[in-house]
């Protein structure tokens, strides 16, 4: 992740942990604050520990990469798609400006989206479209929607006639159904803790054909706000889809990005890449139109030849 910039919208990062050892970037000052307070990292260590995801020494993938911190969730971990939008639209602006001021060469740059709001917005997917079109590998967590009516034991989980009911039982589960979401993006997916391998989906993480691959999920440390060395376990598709995060960036270093014509087909190489080198069909029970793809970053053996044509036999990563 050497020269790759990586932006966490989020609570805000607490500055001094260890973790990351200088790499706090500021292109877009400190921290751009589009809600709550420039201390709210104290009250919530949400984009904390997804930053040391994505990038922290310890914790991380991409140990290398800058990280900067876009908060646009408060202490309470509450936000709005205005506030969103703010983030959105001042990333935007930078990105164009430096894809204008360097070409042929694009912004190497990542957008960690570990949050979601409750429903679809066009406003949101529109946003992320325009950031992958500017060359940003934007990586959304899918959400944890899953099982919500079984679990808050809500009266209209049990009452299925009218229309307001309906679309209450019908949106929990399904990615598709959560903004913010664009197919030119990556959605992930949360997977359970099973040591031999035959993962499944964590109980509450989304699932379906908008999920684009899977990352461990569930008891998982990182760093905490509580003071510089501290810790913390955490579960959901907000830790998967850091892991995809950093990982993201690591292939990175084998793309020029002079070589493509415009940003938009640089980002979506990037994708390109992470899902061939995904391993396939070792996940089981995730979910009705799930993608059977787990993130990958080692060459890797097939485990089956399913999927190539008649004659052909699976060598390494999915080529037949």
């Amino acid at each position: 992740g050497l020269d790759t910039n990586v932006y966490i919208f989020d609570t805000g990062i607490y500055p001094d942990h260890t973790d990351w050892q200088g790499r706090n970037g500021t292109r877009l000052g400190d921290t751009l604050i589009c809600a709550g307070q420039a201390n709210d990292y104290l009250n919530t260590d949400h984009g904390t520990f997804v930053a040391s995801i994505a990038a922290g020494w310890t914790f991380g993938t991409a140990r290398s990469a800058i990280f900067h911190s876009i908060q646009v969730l408060d202490g309470n971990g509450e936000g709005s798609t205005a506030s969103l939008l703010c983030g959105m639209e001042k990333l935007l602006a930078d990105g164009k400006a430096y894809n204008a001021a360097h070409y042929p060469k694009k912004i190497r740059s990542l957008v960690n989206l570990s949050l979601g709001v409750n429903g679809r917005s066009d406003a949101l997917d529109k946003a992320v479209k325009d950031m992958t079109d500017v060359g940003y590998t934007v990586v959304i967590a899918a959400g944890d929607h899953n099982g919500e009516c079984i679990r808050a034991m809500a009266p209209h989980c049990s009452e299925p006639s009218s229309n307001s009911i309906r679309v209450s039982l019908l949106l929990p589960g399904n990615a598709c159904f959560y903004s913010p979401y664009d197919h030119s993006a990556i959605t992930v997916g949360a997977l359970t803790d099973v040591r031999s391998g035959a993962n499944t989906k964590t109980a509450t993480s989304n699932y379906g054909e908008c999920i684009d691959v899977w990352a461990p999920g569930e008891g998982i440390a990182g760093a905490s706000n509580q003071g510089e060395y501290e810790s913390v376990v955490k579960s959901g598709t907000s830790v998967a889809a850091a892991f995809v995060t950093g990982a993201s960036a690591l292939f990175f270093d084998e793309i020029n990005t002079e070589i493509y014509p415009d940003p938009g087909a640089f980002t979506a190489r990037v994708k390109d890449k992470i899902l061939r080198k995904a391993e396939k069909d070792v996940l089981v029970d995730i979910g009705v139109g799930s993608i059977n793809k787990i993130i990958q970053t080692t060459a890797s053996s097939c485990k089956y030849d399913w999927h190539c044509d008649y004659g052909l036999e699976c060598l390494m990563d999915g080529v037949c």
